[in-house]
């Protein structure tokens, strides 16, 4: 094998891993949906971030090392948890009320929501198409929403909810990609995630406690593969990171669309209507040009 084809094979497992990273996650957020039907948003976000701490521990069992454990800027991780506690009662809840495609397809804003929000607590500036991207991104929102912006249960839990609480789980998600880029040179990666799911179970505990509903031994091992799912699918997604440039594999993100239209159908038999589809294609293009004029800018600084 010559060098080229070893540097290809070594560039396509990377890949590889990412495509499995967005197929584990994308089922986690089915069994979600699925548990969603018998517990309230509270319970499910307090029971996944308590399934998170055996695997965790297993962690620790594997890398025992101070540095993997290392926590130096707590009020840092209490702010991370809190924002993943936002983004998980925002993303539950918009998989209990909308078709997967429809919730994704706002979620996909994410990578916009992020410029902003590392402007805002970071202050590394957006460049020019920052706000020509945004403006894509939630035209694209719109599109997807306006079909059933209108259609209400009678009970407040319409649609509407559901297209507003995919947006409230994107901020929440957007804010913890850019306080985990904050506190990653500083911080072990196993504390990062201890932190995280403590600090999340802790503060859905009062909102659980509300319309608590007794957890059958099947339930339990839901969340404990939700648990699972999550905890792998964020371990491939690091690994992949580590070896190959952020642009390369972060679009692949985007497949979880197609992987949210197979279960819907084979699940729910519901498939996405046209608005759904080019909603996506908006949001989609609009971060994947963000994301091009962002890497072009960046080998002109290095060059």
């Amino acid at each position: 094998m010559s060098a080229s084809d070893r540097a290809e094979t070594a560039g396509a497992r990377p890949v590889g891993a990412m495509l499995l990273a967005v197929c584990l996650l994308s089922t986690m957020d089915v069994v979600v949906k699925l548990l969603g039907g018998d517990h309230g948003i509270g319970q499910i976000v307090l029971l996944k971030s308590a399934a998170s701490l055996p695997w965790v521990g297993l962690w620790w069992l594997l890398r025992p090392e101070r540095s993997t454990w290392r926590l130096a800027r707590p009020g840092a991780h209490l702010l991370r948890g809190v924002l993943l506690a936002i983004a998980g009662f925002g993303f539950f809840t918009a998989f209990t009320l909308l078709p997967l495609a429809e919730a994704y397809a706002i979620l996909f804003t994410a990578p916009i929501v992020t410029v902003l929000l590392a402007w805002a607590l970071m202050g590394e500036r957006p460049g020019k198409g920052a706000g020509i991207a945004l403006s894509a991104g939630f035209l694209g929102v719109l599109v997807v929403a306006s079909p059933g912006l209108m259609i209400q249960d009678g009970q407040g839990h319409g649609p509407l909810t559901g297209y507003v609480a995919a947006l409230i789980g994107t901020v929440g998600y957007a804010g913890v990609i850019v306080t985990t880029r904050k506190l990653a040179p500083s911080e072990g990666i196993g504390a990062l995630a201890l932190s995280a799911n403590l600090v999340a179970g802790t503060v859905a505990i009062p909102v659980a406690l509300i319309d608590w509903t007794p957890v059958s031994a099947a339930q339990l091992a839901g969340y404990l593969v939700v648990a699972g799912l999550s905890v792998s699918g964020i371990a491939l997604i690091s690994w992949a990171l580590a070896r190959v440039e952020v642009q390369r594999v972060a679009p692949l993100e985007y497949t979880a669309f197609a992987w949210a239209v197979l279960y819907d159908w084979a699940i729910w038999r519901t498939t996405p209507g046209l608005a759904s589809i080019l909603g996506a294609a908006i949001i989609v293009s609009a971060c994947l040009w963000l994301e091009t004029r962002r890497a072009a800018g960046q080998r002109r600084a290095a060059g």
